[in-house]
């Protein structure tokens, strides 16, 4: 979806302001880091493989890029991205978030997948967590949930899960942190 946006908008050019980044659960339950950088590219499927390499991330890794390197949009190796200006700084050790999907279901045989994915689903799936004690009802997380899965009710948040599409708005907009991500423990062996 997002390689159609931007194939339906079409830049001519294409600004990150890395000066500051944020990383690990980000944006707002990441970490600041000073980066320095301020980067522009006439293609943003560039611009995104040069801040693979800014990261350290392989551009296969980034869903985004795979789909337009699939498109013929993004074309060339990572090694033989021309750059102009500065060198990129490389940040070897920038944190990645704690949670990252895993997808089970395309390394099942075809007919498997469909009896699979309900427990896929429901086991296996990362999901936005309330922590209680933290949550102070004030509304944020229900005001961004683009499903309109949560509701505010005896002062505390709760997320009717069943309806829930992942996308992690939540957890982002919650001013005190109190939504975190909750991971299936095998997916962190």
């Amino acid at each position: 979806m997002l390689v159609d946006l931007c194939e339906t908008v079409r830049p001519g050019v294409t600004f990150c302001d890395a000066v500051e980044s944020m990383e690990g659960d980000g944006p707002s339950s990441g970490s600041c880091r000073k980066t320095g950088m301020l980067l522009a590219c006439r293609s943003p499927y560039q611009l995104d493989r040069a801040l693979c390499r800014v990261i350290g991330r392989s551009q296969q890794e980034i869903l985004t890029l795979k789909a337009a390197e699939e498109r013929g949009l993004c074309a060339g190796e990572e090694e033989n991205l021309p750059i102009v200006g500065d060198e990129l700084t490389v940040f070897p050790d920038f944190e990645r978030p704690r949670t990252m999907s895993t997808d089970f279901l395309s390394k099942l045989p075809k007919p498997l997948r469909t009896v699979c994915r309900p427990l896929v689903g429901k086991f296996f799936t990362s999901r936005p967590q309330i922590d209680t004690a933290r949550c102070v009802g004030c509304g944020k997380c229900a005001e961004s949930c683009p499903a309109h899965t949560i509701k505010i009710e005896g002062g505390k948040a709760r997320i009717d899960h069943s309806k829930c599409i992942r996308c992690y708005c939540c957890h982002e907009m919650c001013p005190i942190h109190a939504i975190g991500i909750r991971q299936n423990r095998l997916l962190k062996l």
